[in-house]
């Protein structure tokens, strides 16, 4: 029964404990661990305690029962028995109900128990405390009977009543009850179904039931059993084949109660008693114990699964069968059976799986629908070769899959031998092998790629063993084309033969860096080895390393040499390469340097040219100055006149350098703007006839082209072109003619749609002419026809060469004929885009344009510098100067507005001519360093005033006084210290301070480019000029920099040096001039 956990005064426990102690029934508490930690005086005796009384629990508490010698029946084992009554008790409780009282037999073995008071009946309880479950197990007399075998004498028939059984005390001990027990025991181990015999332990004695007595017959007695000895003499037992005979000591009976183990499924085999046939079993031994001692008594043995041997055959075959296509089934392969002429009889069912054939559709010969058509004949070979020899085959072929794709299979087929030697059965497999075979393929697809490679590439692949015999060659291995010795397509020739013996009969001499290469890698000498060998005309770098051979003996710390392996590569071309290109570096950098060089020269050049062009300004303008005073002499205006002539020859030479310069180094640009042919050519004819005049020569001039056709082209480097072509022939006319011809022919539109006119002037003189020779090198840089040349007739050389690249720049070309003593003639064709037409040209093509041109025209304004000279005699070295320092033979740029305003372009249409009073009432600032332009402008009746530099022109601005006008015109430097013309500008058209009511004129610009913010008109409102270097003005106009004036604020700028009659335009042209609002760009 259960308890709960008293919660009583600490005398009333004592008293319990003492009562509990003194109970004549034997009472042990388990803990949860499961050990005893109390047991009373009953238990302490029982479990045979040595001193109950003195020193209660000792040798008990902390052990176990089954350590106590507490034993449970049926082998069971304390803590399952015990979890099992935990679980029980739970459940319980958790149903309201309380726990119940268990009860289990035990047997408790200590010697100071007799045997007959051993058993025991355990009534177990469970109580819940705080540290869990505690098992409480009451001790009482069990009620067992002990069965027996009582032994007998050897001349005694052992029978069953002889055995003897211990009743229980409550039993009625009577002789007519113990036959009675007997009698019941027979009977039901006679009614068992299953043959069953019992043999004692000193194996004397059988005894059967009626299933084996009617198995065994006679043999084994009666129901009283028979004797041991006779039975084993007489009872034949064999194996479950029938093939040995079993010894007496091997029969079931025998084995187990000489092991006294437990058996199951031991087969053997016996003749029945009664049919004679041969009978196969099954038997299984269990041990017989008696139960008060536990003493072996015996054994009983069940014999089951009987069957007639020739079934036990059959039943074997068909489960070995079974068997044998279970494993087939399960295997990965495909299996299949054959009979020995070829019928397939049988296949596993992965075979229907992969094929998707059916049973009926494979068996026989049907399964070669599944065969590759091109692998079918190479199989039924092999099959037929190896069906006559009995041998295993294989061969490798495609089987096509259920979704049509074929895949590798490996087929391979065994035979099945029987006793005599003859073939029953062949047996098969079919393992997949695709990726195998593929990568096999692959494989060898790579290394023939390789070899081609190798073969193609003039690399050489070999190994040679220790006795210097080559053993692999690949590539192309014929290192002398003439020889013989290697056939490319047979590579075996060099196989099997002497490297040394090879290498000796290449060339005479034969190889000596490779072979002492070779030698040396054999004898352990070196590991690697490399040499670049001539052999003929070509070059072979070979490289050769040792091949190692690891001794495990050793473990490897001493590799043996077992050969050489090496590679030769053809670096004739590689070190052919390598030196053209050391040469082609070689070549670059001398290139760069010259271009570095050249850069230097032209940066000096453009440098010295600015350096000569300012001082030879300042010279042009004293001389303007001084051949305006009419007080001059004849002879000093002559000395003046000559100052002049040298400085305009100076200045072009220095423009002759400077666009040189340039077009070496890249930066010389053609603008494309619209122009008037005609016009371009008619005003420097009119200014070239005068020197023709001069000189006594004819100058022609025919144009043959529509005056009023608008074209696109650069107009000064047009100019440019024509005039350094038209002086060249003045200069070298003494007698006779110049005749320019301008015509033109329409071609072929561009690529944009865009018409274009294709225009050639041709250059006819009756000059000394050219020699074919000189004529070579005439376009060169600094050329000229002799050396004389520049004496006679002046010049530096380089105005040939700097048209010629200005004409491919414009995609011209000039074309140069001359004959000694007769003259020469030039083709200068250029094409220029038509911009506008005064009629479509294409109307009428046959009908040629009017004669446009003039013989002699009359000059309609002579320079002031070269009035004298018309009034002298010619001196012909002096006038060919002038003529190669006229202002026709340099470049111009066109002057172009910077239109930053709308009614600009109507108002420039016409310069206005101001009276003395109305030109000094026009202030003018000059924003640099007082020069020839400040007396020039002073001359031309203006007010001037002059400053150092923008600040100051700016600090000028801010404090006008009657002293210091405020200016209508600023003459703004762009090159100036402290505050550059661009800043000082910005500052001024930006800036409200410097806004006034008065400031009248339009502003324009010109010069170098950056961005700048968008002008607020609320500025300076009078007119800002820039005087700039001609070199700075053509940057203006082709590099974008006129873009910068503008945005800076600028109205319009000046070439440099600043002409007289050229600064008395630009002034008159912006004085008074009221300047618009700024349109918006």
């Amino acid at each position: 029964m259960s308890e709960r956990r008293p919660s009583s005064p600490h005398s009333s426990m004592d008293l319990q404990l003492a009562v509990l102690r003194h109970l004549p029934t034997p009472i042990l508490v388990l803990s949860p661990h499961r050990t005893t930690v109390f047991a009373n005086r009953a238990a302490e005796r029982i479990l045979g305690s040595p001193d109950p009384i003195q020193s209660p629990g000792k040798g008990i508490t902390g052990r176990a029962p089954a350590d106590l010698g507490i034993k449970l029946l049926h082998n069971r084992n304390w803590d399952v028995v015990l979890s099992r009554l935990a679980a029980a008790h739970d459940h319980a409780v958790s149903e309201g109900i309380e726990g119940p009282v268990h009860e289990i037999d035990a047997v408790v073995s200590t010697p100071s128990l007799p045997f007959s008071e051993r058993h025991f009946r355990l009534l177990v309880s469970i109580v819940t405390a705080d540290d869990g479950m505690h098992f409480l197990l009451g001790f009482e007399r069990s009620s067992h009977f002990e069965r027996t075998l009582s032994s007998w004498n050897e001349d005694q028939i052992p029978s069953p009543d002889r055995i003897s059984v211990t009743q229980d005390p409550g039993d009625h001990d009577t002789p007519e009850c113990w036959r009675n027990i007997l009698k019941i025991k027979r009977a039901v181990f006679d009614s068992c179904n299953v043959a069953g015999f019992i043999l004692t332990k000193d194996k004397q004695f059988y005894l059967t039931n009626k299933k084996a007595g009617e198995l065994f017959g006679d043999l084994m007695g009666d129901t009283n059993g028979c004797d041991g000895l006779s039975l084993r003499t007489t009872l034949e037992v064999w194996d479950e084949h029938f093939a040995k005979q079993l010894e007496p000591t091997e029969f079931p009976g025998m084995r187990l109660v000489q092991t006294m183990e437990p058996f199951t499924g031991y087969r053997c085999g016996f003749v029945h008693a009664i049919t004679g046939d041969r009978v196969v079993m099954s038997v299984d031994g269990e041990c017989l114990y008696d139960d008060d001692t536990g003493e072996f008594i015996g054994g009983i043995c069940w014999c089951k699964d009987l069957q007639v041997y020739s079934d036990f055959l059959v039943d074997q075959l068909q489960r070995r069968l079974e068997s044998h296509e279970t494993i087939c089934n399960l295997m990965p392969h495909l299996v299949w059976t054959t009979t020995t002429d070829g019928y397939c009889d049988w296949f596993s069912n992965r075979w229907y799986e992969f094929t998707g054939l059916t049973k009926e559709e494979s068996v026989g010969h049907g399964f070669q629908a599944a065969v590759h058509p091109d692998d079918l004949p190479k199989l039924l070979e092999r099959w037929n070769s190896h069906k006559t020899s009995g041998n295993e085959c294989d061969v490798e072929i495609r089987y096509r899959r259920h979704d049509g794709i074929y895949r590798w299979m490996l087929a391979r087929a065994f035979p099945l031998h029987g006793e005599n030697g003859n073939i029953l059965k062949w047996y098969g497999t079919n393992t997949d092998i695709h990726d195998l075979v593929m990568a096999r393929i692959e494989a060898a697809r790579s290394r023939l790629q390789v070899l081609t490679v190798l073969a193609h590439a003039e690399v050489n692949l070999f190994s040679i063993n220790k006795d210097k015999i080559i053993t692999m060659a690949e590539g192309d291995m014929r290192w002398n084309a003439d020889t013989n010795l290697y056939d490319v397509n047979n590579k075996s020739s060099l196989i099997g033969q002497d490297a040394i013996a090879v290498a000796q009969s290449t060339q005479p001499g034969g190889i000596p860096d490779y072979e002492k290469n070779i030698l040396a890698i054999l004898d352990g000498t070196l590991g690697v080895a490399q040499s670049e060998d001539v052999i003929g005309d070509r070059v072979y770098r070979t490289r050769v390393v040792a091949d190692l051979e690891h001794n495990t003996v050793d473990g490897g710390q001493k590799p043996a040499v077992k050969g050489a392996l090496g590679l030769s590569i053809d670096v004739t071309d590689m070190k052919a390469r390598t030196a053209s290109e050391l040469d082609n570096n070689r070549l670059m950098m001398e290139e760069q340097a010259a271009k570095d060089s050249n850069q230097l020269k032209s940066q000096f050049l453009a440098n010295m040219s600015h350096e000569m062009r300012t001082p030879t300004a300042g010279v042009i303008g004293m001389v303007e100055l001084l051949s305006d005073d009419q007080t001059l002499t004849t002879e000093q205006r002559e000395y003046v006149n000559s100052i002049h002539l040298s400085a305009k020859a100076l200045l072009t030479i220095v423009n002759d350098i400077l666009d040189f310069s340039k077009i070496e180094s890249g930066r010389l640009d053609i603008e494309k703007v619209p122009l008037n042919l005609s016009s371009v050519v008619g005003e420097l004819c009119k200014l070239l006839a005068m020197f023709a005049d001069q000189k006594g020569l004819e100058f022609v001039y025919d144009n043959f082209m529509d005056e009023e056709l608008k074209l696109i082209e650069d107009p000064g480097r047009t100019r440019q072109v024509l005039s350094n072509l038209l002086t060249n022939a003045l200069k070298f006319t003494k007698e006779g003619s110049v005749k320019l011809t301008v015509s033109s022919t329409l071609a072929e539109p561009d690529e944009y749609g865009q018409d274009t006119m294709k225009v050639q002037f041709l250059i006819e003189d009756t000059g000394i002419g050219i020699e074919q020779s000189v004529l070579d090198r005439l376009f060169k840089p600094f050329s000229q026809g002799d050396s004389s040349t520049a004496r006679l007739y002046g010049g530096t050389g380089l105005g040939l060469t700097i048209s010629k690249n200005l004409a491919s720049l414009m995609d011209g070309s000039i074309d140069l004929e001359s004959q000694p003593n007769v003259g020469s003639k030039a083709r200068f064709t250029i094409p220029f885009k038509i911009s506008a037409w005064h009629q479509d040209p294409r109307l009428d093509t046959s009908a040629q344009s009017p004669n446009l041109g003039f013989r002699l025209a009359p000059l309609t304004k002579v320079p002031s510098w070269t009035t004298p000279l018309i009034h002298r005699s010619i001196n012909q070295d002096l006038l060919n100067q002038q003529i190669s320092s006229s202002a026709t033979a340099n470049y111009h740029p066109p002057s172009v507005s910077l239109s930053r305003h709308r009614s600009t372009d109507r108002a420039f249409l016409s310069i206005p001519q101001l009276s003395t009073e109305q030109r000094s009432r026009v202030h003018v600032l000059v924003s640099n360093k007082p020069d020839h332009r400040h007396q020039n402008i002073r001359k031309l009746g203006f007010s001037v005033t002059a400053v150092w530099n923008g600040r100051e022109a700016l600090s000028y601005l801010l404090s006008p006084s009657t002293a210091q006008p405020r200016p209508s015109i600023i003459l703004m430097d762009v090159q100036m210290p402290v505050m550059d013309g661009y800043e000082a500008t910005r500052i001024l058209r930006t800036s409200t301070e410097y806004a006034r009511e008065e400031d009248e004129a339009v502003v324009f610009g010109a010069s170098e480019g950056d961005s700048t913010p968008e002008l607020d008109s609320s500025g300076y409102k009078g007119t800002v000029l820039t005087p700039v270097e001609e070199d700075e003005a053509e940057s203006s106009t082709i590099q974008g920099d006129r873009e910068k004036c503008h945005d800076a604020g600028m109205d319009d700028y000046l070439a440099k040096p600043v002409e007289k009659a050229r600064l008395e335009e630009i002034l008159l042209k912006w004085a008074g001039r009221k300047r618009d609002p700024p349109s918006e760009l």
